[in-house]
């Protein structure tokens, strides 16, 4: 205990005589080498004597130097043992590089916080695979990126499909596979009831071909009887999903968090409108610059705004004018115009509300 107090008490007295050791070498540099020092943070300043000598090679600036070495001491631990000493590294150029790596590559612990907040877990990891339980869009985007299931396509619905009939996915993510082989990513696609039962489980591998039988997509996974009674297990285990609740008529749609009521998920209620929810105008007006024309039908129908009739009333569809033609909301002036469109039916359509409205 007293060896080590000493030596505690004696290294700033050991690190104070480095500075003044180099500025005596190097008197022109004084100020640089006061500057390299307060960056280098420990007791010893055990990158100093580096770090000047590149300095008075002239191949580095001092501000350059000086950041390289505070990131060498903040990744010291995520180096190669080999790595960690200063002196192993006989290009400045190599260590920067390195070290911009690290910089720009995040921690196992890190990657591992992002699994959670991405909306997945970690259920399963050996040496050749890892288990990935899917629980929203954005982790479905983001581990699922690279194969053509399309739960992983954003601006669709697909994924919404899946989660509101109750359905758990999770993802085979193979470690001795590269993108090459469709195998590298299997979704494992777990059909519930709405008591949560499973009734159905399919394996799709990353071209989106379906098997009803794990056998040909993962047969060499050496732990795959584990693996899948884990992935079973898990979800079986799940809760519903909001959407899910929404869908069997468990809750309302005033019982979604407004974080979860995306384009997508409004999309998917115009579509799938279980309890004849009245959709806001702000998210209709979205919706009507669909590219899909069925949902721009869905709008012209639902829309109470004149200013997204009279928009929808200029649409390329016909089907969806004469929506807007049938629309009780739609005002004199756009059936006026309609009842001279260039399609016959839309103007047999423009001319019958106006007769109606009329009376």
């Amino acid at each position: 205990m007293k060896l080590f107090y000493f030596q505690q008490s004696f290294l700033p007295i050991l690190s104070e005589g480095k500075i003044e050791n180099l500025k005596l070498k190097y008197p022109k540099f004084e100020k640089e080498i006061d500057t390299l020092s307060l960056k280098d943070t420990t007791s010893s300043k055990k990158t100093l004597d580096w770090a000047v000598k590149w300095l008075v090679s002239g191949q580095a600036l001092v501000n350059e130097i000086g950041d390289v070495i505070q990131l060498f001491i903040k990744f010291n631990d995520r180096l190669n043992q080999d790595e960690r000493d200063i002196d192993h590294w006989k290009s400045f150029t190599e260590l920067r590089n390195r070290l911009f790596e690290l910089k720009n590559t995040k921690s196992k612990t890190a990657q591992k916080n992002d699994v959670k907040t991405a909306g997945a877990n970690k259920i399963y990891e050996d040496e050749q695979v890892i288990l990935i339980l899917i629980k929203n869009k954005n982790a479905s985007c983001m581990y699922g990126a690279g194969t053509q299931w399309c739960i992983t396509m954003q601006n669709e619905i697909y994924y919404e499909d899946y989660d509101a009939k109750n359905t758990i996915i999770l993802f085979v993510l193979r470690k001795d596979l590269d993108q090459t082989n469709p195998f590298y990513k299997v979704a494992v696609v777990h059909e519930r009831d709405f008591d949560n039962n499973i009734t159905e489980i399919q394996f799709f591998d990353a071209e989106d071909t379906q098997y009803d039988s794990y056998e040909e997509p993962l047969s060499d996974v050496k732990n795959i009887s584990k693996i899948l009674k884990i992935a079973e297990k898990t979800a079986a285990a799940q809760p519903k999903s909001n959407i899910a609740k929404y869908a069997s008529k468990e809750i309302t749609i005033d019982q979604i968090p407004e974080s979860e009521k995306t384009d997508q998920f409004w999309t998917w209620v115009l579509l799938n409108n279980y309890q004849e929810e009245k959709i806001p105008e702000n998210v209709l007006a979205k919706l009507a610059d669909n590219e899909e024309a069925e949902i721009r039908e869905l709008v012209a129908q639902e829309t109470e705004s004149e200013d997204i009739l009279e928009k929808l009333s200029n649409d390329v569809d016909m089907q969806i004018r004469m929506y807007v033609a049938q629309n009780k909301n739609t005002p004199f002036e756009i059936l006026e115009i309609l009842k001279d469109d260039n399609d016959e039916l839309v103007r047999r359509q423009a001319i019958k509300f106006i007769n109606y409205r009329s009376f």
